[in-house]
């Protein structure tokens, strides 16, 4: 009788913090060999793609196997504009809002960001 959300914190799937194993974890999840054809495995689909763009990211169709599609992930065109001014970020004991970048090198991005409580800070984001 585990948490509905019990994969997520256990640390031999580690998805919370790795963005690789997560999104091959949620291409797994629309495998061929796992997916129920007559469900409605497209519309969740549809619906984690929604939420992967807004982050740049997508699942798209890389192949089939037995004439059914298989699915990796991918940076989305617009991945480099995910971060603008006053987008709103949720972490897992806060929430930020980008003021603006701070700087910019060749493996990470610095930005203002400013919480709740209107304290400033600067987030690190790996590119």
């Amino acid at each position: 009788d585990w948490d509905d959300d019990w994969i997520f914190k256990d640390k031999r799937f580690n998805l919370m913090d790795d963005d690789v194993n997560f999104l091959k974890f949620l291409c797994k999840n629309f495998h061929p060999a796992v997916r129920n054809e007559k469900g409605e495995w497209k519309k969740f689909l549809s619906q984690i793609n929604e939420l992967l763009n807004a982050d740049g990211y997508e699942l798209y169709e890389s192949g089939e196997i037995s004439g059914r599609s298989i699915y990796s992930s991918r940076k989305t065109e617009n991945s480099e504009v995910s971060f603008k001014s006053g987008k709103v970020i949720k972490c897992e004991n806060n929430t930020y809002t980008i003021k603006g970048q701070y700087k910019q090198g060749s493996d990470a991005i610095l930005f203002e960001v400013e919480d709740k409580d209107h304290n400033e800070y600067i987030m690190k984001v790996i590119v």
